[in-house]
């Protein structure tokens, strides 16, 4: 899981330096490192809440963020 995480990390940070690598517009927020990190999170939550209750705690947790990203936005 955590290797998984760091080598999509990884790759997003070795697509974006190529061709040409300037540190200074190195970008760390891109998309594939966007989703190594929500795949993490997901990986965590799962593994953390598994069991016979797991996929109610799931529910609560998917709902409360997507009640959280629309009142952001």
């Amino acid at each position: 899981m955590l290797g998984r995480s760091l080598a999509i990390f990884a790759l997003g940070l070795l697509l974006h330096a190529l061709p040409w690598f300037h540190l200074a517009t190195l970008r760390i927020p891109g998309v594939l490192q966007r989703i190594a990190v929500c795949y993490l999170l997901a990986a965590l939550l799962v593994l953390l809440t598994g069991g016979v209750m797991g996929w109610r705690l799931q529910a609560v947790v998917a709902g409360a963020l997507l009640v959280g990203y629309w009142g952001c936005s």
